[in-house]
């Protein structure tokens, strides 16, 4: 299996094993109209994501992340991702594993906020595919 993909299951499992809420995220989602970016996980309903950061310290090596120009880019993919109205959750995938129960329960608090914030107090519809176009259109 693709290790990249193994990096990200990470969150889903801890989710399934902390809760039983259904997982509401999409993987590899693309959240730019002209960017390549895309997100690990996202709910779009909510414009909320989660990263599963690469090699961080106590890895094997440097990865692209941790370099300078790598860094900067993330930078800017996650400043562009603010300004398309997304909020961005990022963990390494050693948070995850060492706390899968506080993870989940971050991300369930923020997507309450989100949700809150956006909807009110009624039920958010599910996710569905959205582009950003500067305007905010969530669901979850």
């Amino acid at each position: 299996m693709n290790r990249r993909i193994d990096k990200k299951e990470c969150v889903r499992n801890a989710w399934t094993l902390t809760t039983s809420e259904t997982w509401p995220f999409e993987p590899e989602h693309k959240f730019h109209p002209e960017r390549r970016w895309r997100f690990d996980w996202a709910c779009q309903s909510l414009r909320l994501a989660i990263e599963i950061e690469g090699v961080t310290h106590g890895g094997h090596g440097v990865g692209r992340h941790q370099r300078a120009e790598g860094y900067a880019k993330d930078c800017e993919k996650y400043n562009a991702a603010l300004e398309c109205g997304w909020a961005v959750l990022r963990y390494t995938q050693r948070q995850v594993e060492q706390d899968p129960v506080g993870v989940v329960e971050q991300v369930l608090r923020v997507a309450g906020q989100r949700r809150e914030a956006l909807y009110g107090r009624s039920k958010t519809p599910k996710c569905k595919a959205v582009k950003c176009t500067g305007t905010v259109k969530l669901r979850l």
